[in-house]
C-alpha cells in the first residue's frame, strides 16, 4: 500500500503532473483523425478504476479525510465533475456516431422551442427552492466546527475565519 502511495504522490508533484497532462493532450491531438477525434480510446480499463478506488477505501485515513464536514463539498464537486466530464464526452460520441452516419447532429433534430417566460422562469424557481432546500437540511445534519465566540482580546494565530 506505500509503494502505492509512494507513486500516486510522485505522479501528483505539479511540476510532474502538469507535464504529463500537456503529454497527454498532445498524444491525443495527435491520434485525432481528420476534425474528428477518436473519443472511445479515452475511455479508462475498468479494472483499473476498480483497483483505484479500493485501495482508497482500504486506507485508514481516507474515510476519515472525505467524511469530514468540510471536505464533503469538496468530494461532491469531485464526483460531479467526473459526471459531467463522462456526460459530454458520451454526448460527443452520440453526435459523432450521427454525424458518421449521415444525419445531423442531435441539436439540430431539437427544434421545438423553449421561452423563458414562463418555462424557464419556473423551472429556475423550482431548482433555487430545491437547492435551498437541501442546503438547509445539509446544513443542519452536519455540524460545523465552531470554535468559541470571538474575543477581541485573544486573537488566534494564524486567524481563522469563524467557519
Amino acid at each position: 500500500m506505500g509503494f502505492i502511495k509512494g507513486i500516486i504522490n510522485a505522479v501528483a508533484d505539479p511540476r510532474l503532473f502538469f507535464m504529463l497532462a500537456v503529454l497527454a493532450l498532445v498524444v491525443h491531438g495527435l491520434e485525432a483523425r481528420g476534425d474528428r477525434v477518436e473519443r472511445r480510446r479515452l475511455r479508462p480499463a475498468r479494472p483499473a478504476r476498480a483497483c483505484s478506488s479500493c485501495s482508497a477505501t482500504f486506507d485508514p485515513n481516507f474515510r476519515l479525510i472525505v467524511t469530514k464536514p468540510d471536505n464533503v463539498p469538496i468530494v461532491g464537486l469531485i464526483f460531479l465533475l467526473v459526471f459531467f466530464v463522462w456526460y459530454s464526452i458520451r454526448e460527443a460520441v452520440l453526435n459523432d456516431r450521427r454525424i458518421a452516419a449521415g444525419k445531423g447532429p442531435i441539436e439540430k433534430e431539437e427544434s421545438d422551442r423553449v421561452w423563458v417566460w414562463p418555462d424557464l422562469v419556473y423551472t429556475e424557481l423550482i431548482s433555487l427552492i430545491l437547492c435551498s432546500v437541501v442546503l438547509i437540511v445539509w446544513s443542519i445534519f452536519l455540524k460545523a466546527p465552531l470554535e468559541q465566540p470571538a474575543n477581541p482580546a485573544n486573537t488566534p494565530n494564524p486567524s481563522k475565519a469563524p467557519w
